[in-house]
């Protein structure tokens, strides 16, 4: 995770969805001032879910700058193996096994490569196993909040990107 940072923190944003596409719609924003529909030859820049971007948008207006652009997936990455190890608590697993889910989800090798960059796939990770967890949570309990939280979580991944549907699918079943 302290590696993972400390490249989110030093390195701009250099891949290669994140120059074509993230960014640009981050930049479109802030140069329109608006979050208008504007020319573009790039249609992955108008149609895309928006979530991640917007929370993009905001850091970089805030700090002037891309500094802390790649934050947004890593936050995402902690925040998914927190919740990954709260749903093998869930599943009644001994602390050993905790940390293990933890150390399970912090070394795939896709997630380590995104958890430095703009794009939104552990953000739409965050939001699945949010989603997961509340329905355990809601299945075990059958209390509101639960329910509730699974229903902002699957807003939210929807407003993150549309595979979110396709992984969502098989929890609603």
């Amino acid at each position: 995770l302290f590696i993972t940072f400390i490249t989110s923190i030093i390195y701009p944003p250099n891949t290669i969805d994140s120059m074509q596409y993230h960014l640009t719609k981050v930049l479109h924003w802030m140069q329109n001032k608006n979050l208008d529909f504007y020319p573009t030859n790039d249609l992955r820049e108008l149609i895309l879910a928006p979530l991640a971007e917007f929370t993009i948008l905001h850091l970089y207006l805030i700090f002037e700058g891309d500094y802390f652009s790649n934050l947004v997936q890593w936050y995402s990455m902690v925040v998914t193996c927190v919740v990954v190890s709260l749903i093998s608590k869930e599943f009644n697993c001994n602390f050993k096994f905790q940390i293990f889910s933890i150390l399970f989800c912090v070394t795939l090798p896709m997630g380590i490569l995104q958890s430095s960059s703009t794009q939104n796939d552990y953000v739409i990770s965050l939001w699945l196993v949010i989603m997961a967890y509340s329905l355990i949570k809601f299945r075990k309990n059958n209390k509101f909040k639960y329910l509730f939280t699974f229903s902002v979580s699957v807003g939210l991944g929807i407003l993150t990107k549309a595979t979110f549907y396709f992984f969502a699918f098989p929890f609603f079943i």
